[in-house]
């Protein structure tokens, strides 16, 4: 028989981000019952739906994903707390741990939460990995809706957003900060701590689409 129940412990923590998506789509469409314990909380916010926080010996559920026990903890006090609340536990059916957790790639918890922000922003684009080559086997993360709108990159410092026709995109809030220069292109530069414009960027993001659909027509 096919096994329906999956135990997974940081499960994300060796993922390149190519890797993630796959793993995510995985567990998405996996018609089983997961239980994992992750520090990561992006993943936890895409493929969780119920929370179990172990405090005091007591075991709390809370129903939704990682975003929605944060809401939640931050409005119930904690058994037994007197003063502090206890410490997150960002994971589901988390055992207390001693001892600090390895601190998680920046740059795969920020292209989570772009990825995120993607999908929302445009729900009907796709993604797939693009150029292929020995050095990096692993693509290029792709969006497209009727055409490239663009694409997704990762380096040491910094993660790249290029838009394939970003120079034809109105930008008032100055979200390009890189490939000015450019004919068609522009991108977007996310260092270590850069601050995202999550509104601003949405909006790039459908007037992408738009300009996609409006060529094609």
């Amino acid at each position: 028989s096919r096994a329906n129940f999956l135990v997974l412990d940081e499960p994300t923590n060796h993922l390149d981000i190519p890797s993630r998506a796959v793993f995510e789509q995985a567990l998405a469409e996996f018609e089983g019952t997961i239980l994992t314990v992750s520090h990561d909380r992006y993943f936890l916010d895409r493929v969780v739906n119920q929370i179990v926080e172990i405090v005091d010996g007591q075991a709390l559920l809370t129903l939704g994903n990682y975003t929605d026990w944060k809401r939640k903890r931050g409005a119930m006090p904690a058994p037994g707390a007197k003063s502090a609340p206890p410490k997150p536990a960002a994971g589901a059916a988390q055992p207390a741990k001693k001892g600090a957790a390895a601190k998680s790639d920046w740059r795969a918890e920020t292209f989570a939460r772009l990825r995120a922000i993607i999908e929302t922003a445009a729900p009907g684009a796709t993604v797939e990995a693009k150029w292929k080559k020995p050095t990096n086997p692993a693509g290029v993360p792709t969006w497209s809706q009727d055409g490239i709108l663009f694409t997704g990159e990762t380096y040491k410092d910094k993660i790249k957003l290029t838009f394939a026709h970003g120079a034809a995109l109105a930008d008032p809030a100055g979200v390009f900060n890189a490939s000015l220069d450019a004919g068609t292109r522009r991108a977007i530069d996310i260092h270590e701590g850069d601050e995202i414009n999550e509104k601003a960027l949405k909006a790039l993001i459908r007037a992408a689409v738009a300009f996609n659909a409006a060529k094609k027509k």
